[in-house]
C-alpha cells in the first residue's frame, strides 16, 4: 500500500453568499495578523479558490460586485488539508 502524500499547506474553498443566501460575485483576500495580503481570489458564480495558504490565523476582506462588504472577520486555517471558507456579503 503507497503513503498518501502529505499536504504542506491548505486548500481554501471560499464559497461568497450574499445577504439572500444567494452565491455572489466578489474579491476574497486573506490578511496576514499585520494587515498584509496574504492571498486573494476572485469568486465568480459564488466560489473561488486559495490554494498553498499556509496554517495560521487571517482576517478576510471580501469586496462585493454588489452589495455592501461586510467587516473583516478572523478565521484560522488548519496547517494542511482542504478548507471551506463561506463569507456572507452585506
Amino acid at each position: 500500500m503507497a503513503a498518501s502524500p502529505a499536504f504542506a499547506e491548505a486548500l481554501v474553498t471560499v464559497q461568497l453568499k450574499d445577504a439572500k443566501g444567494q452565491p455572489a460575485d466578489g474579491t476574497v483576500t486573506l490578511l496576514s495578523g499585520s494587515g498584509q495580503p496574504v492571498a486573494s481570489c476572485v469568486a465568480q458564480g459564488g466560489e473561488c479558490e486559495l490554494k498553498n495558504i499556509p496554517g495560521g490565523t487571517y482576517s478576510v476582506k471580501v469586496e462585493p460586485a454588489k452589495g455592501v462588504a461586510p467587516k473583516a472577520r478572523k478565521v484560522m486555517i488548519p496547517p494542511s488539508g482542504k478548507v471551506t471558507l463561506v463569507v456572507a456579503t452585506g
